[in-house]
């Protein structure tokens, strides 16, 4: 394998499944977009982005994102090598996803028109288990952050949780928002599972409007 494949235009594939045998890197010139019509997958190696001083990059999958537990997602570091994923199906992940550093606008969309899950195995106490800027746009259905044994939904201090009017977010694990939670119009935030007990609980900044919380947990919350 080559230690570095570079592409340098925007392009639209169908399925698209990246197992480099020796973990290497596969990197997209920043600025373009990368559209599928299928699934993604990073089963094995790095997915990055290169600065080359056109802004982030784009990620618009339609259909399953998976990074395998030998497969990473390096956000970036600056603007113009972060990597913004736009999604459509389900997000599962046993590797590691590491969120961009860069204080910017939305990360990580999910807008599909049917029920969405995301799936996490990654420790919690690895910080590639974040989101760092998340946005709920389906408004057709559901997006649900399952119950993953040992984890949690993690928003670090200096990031975003929105739910957009007429979407709904269903969080069935433990609910750690330590960041900016903003729910608009209609939106609903459903927390099934454990709230975190701390200084922040629903957030550093909580902005419901017209939305709903429901407090739907099994056990004290």
């Amino acid at each position: 394998a080559n230690n570095a494949i570079v592409i340098n235009q925007t392009m639209t594939l169908g399925n698209f499944v990246m197992e480099e045998t020796d973990g290497d890197t596969l990197t997209f010139r920043g600025g373009l977009t990368c559209t599928t019509t299928g699934y993604f997958k990073v089963l094995k190696g790095t997915l990055a982005a290169v600065d080359v001083g056109n802004g982030p990059t784009t990620l618009d999958v339609n259909g399953n994102l998976e990074i395998g537990t030998n497969g990473t997602i390096t956000g970036g570091t600056t603007y113009n090598t972060s990597i913004k994923i736009k999604l459509s199906g389900n997000w599962t992940q046993t590797g590691k996803w590491t969120h961009p550093t860069w204080d910017g606008s939305t990360v990580c969309t999910f807008d599909g028109t049917t029920a969405q899950t995301i799936s996490t195995t990654r420790s919690d106490t690895d910080s590639a288990n974040d989101f760092e800027d998340i946005r709920i746009s389906n408004t057709t259905s559901t997006v649900t952050f399952l119950d993953n044994a040992g984890n949690s939904f993690e928003l670090p201090s200096d990031g975003t949780l929105t739910v957009d009017t007429g979407a709904q977010f269903i969080c069935q694990d433990t609910f750690d928002a330590d960041g900016t939670v903003t729910l608009t119009g209609t939106a609903i935030l459903r927390l099934e599972g454990a709230i975190e007990d701390d200084a922040s609980e629903l957030g550093t900044t909580l902005t419901v409007n017209q939305s709903t919380i429901v407090y739907a947990g099994t056990a004290a919350q």
